[in-house]
């Protein structure tokens, strides 16, 4: 009987412990990011929105053309254009699913904005009611050309 109930009193000991390890992996990581929780479903309108670098969006569209560089091809050839970037800045900070939403027409005035937003450091997610979700934003990104470059076959 003595040996029952040892046997029992150490079977919910041992699920409780494996209960609460289980948990705390996941509390940790939410409270680094000063949510209560988080959730996975992309949010358009969000009570309290990502912020990049404690700014709105005005400080990434600053920080996206301090990191463009005019790609020599479009230089060359006299490409303009505006091409509207779309992206979602997870639940975690994290910048991720960057698309092209609509085209600026040239392929490579494209990559190149995508290519700068990918590389954002982290942002602060955007909230409802303290849980942490991803929000999606779209970005017009656009490059102005100073004109043809003519090249004169030899010349420098």
């Amino acid at each position: 009987m003595k040996s029952t109930l040892i046997i029992i009193f150490l079977f919910f000991f041992s699920i409780g412990i494996k209960v609460s390890g289980q948990d705390k992996a996941p509390s940790d990581n939410i409270e680094k990011t000063g949510c209560s929780a988080h959730d996975t479903i992309v949010q358009l309108f969000v009570e309290k929105s990502a912020k990049f670098q404690e700014g709105d969006l005005s400080k990434f569209r600053s920080y996206v053309m301090s990191n463009i560089r005019f790609p020599l091809e479009a230089h060359i050839n006299g490409y303009s254009g505006k091409s509207h970037i779309k992206f979602v800045v997870d639940w975690d900070g994290q910048v991720k699913d960057v698309t092209v939403y609509k085209s600026s027409g040239y392929k490579v005035l494209d990559v190149e904005a995508v290519r700068v937003i990918k590389r954002s450091p982290l942002w602060t997610s955007a909230k409802n009611n303290n849980v942490c979700v991803p929000q999606q934003f779209v970005l017009p990104v656009t490059f102005i050309s100073l004109g043809v470059i003519n090249r004169v076959p030899g010349g420098m």
